[in-house]
C-alpha cells in the first residue's frame, strides 16, 4: 500500500481529513445470504451498512462461530430488508478472537424492525 495508497492519499487531499488509520484483513467464516444474495449485491442496494466489531473473551471463538452460524445468520436471512453480508475473523496482532459482521440493509427502518421484532426472540 505504501506505493499506490500513499500517493493517492496525498493527491486526493485526504491528508487533513483523518489520523491514525488502521487497516485489518480477515478471512471469510460465513456468507450471510439475504435478499440480494451476497455482500456485493447487498452493498449495491443498501442504504444502511451495519458493522459489528466483536472482540471475544479468551476461549470463546468456537462457541461464537457456532452461534453465528446456527442462530444469528438464519435470523438475519429471514429479516425483511436484510440484503446480505459476511461474518469474518480478523487477523489481528493483539487477539485471535476478533470478528467483524457486516450486513447491508434496505434502510434504517428495516434494521430497526429486525432489532425490535426478531432479536428479542433470539436471546
Amino acid at each position: 500500500m505504501a506505493d499506490s495508497h500513499d500517493g493517492l492519499f496525498r493527491v486526493t487531499g485526504q491528508a487533513g481529513s483523518f489520523h491514525s488509520p488502521h487497516v485489518r484483513t480477515g478471512e471469510l467464516v460465513l456468507e450471510m445470504p439475504g435478499q440480494k444474495g451476497d455482500l456485493i449485491g447487498a452493498l449495491t442496494a443498501a442504504r444502511l451498512l451495519r458493522v459489528a466489531d466483536c472482540m471475544l473473551a479468551p476461549g470463546r471463538a468456537a462457541h461464537f462461530e457456532e452461534v453465528q452460524e446456527r442462530i444469528w445468520a438464519p435470523a438475519m436471512a429471514r429479516a425483511d430488508g436484510m440484503l446480505g453480508g459476511v461474518f469474518t475473523r480478523l487477523r489481528d496482532d493483539h487477539s485471535d478472537a476478533r470478528y467483524l459482521v457486516a450486513t447491508g440493509w434496505r434502510d434504517q427502518d428495516a434494521h430497526d424492525a429486525y432489532q425490535r421484532e426478531q432479536v428479542p426472540a433470539l436471546v
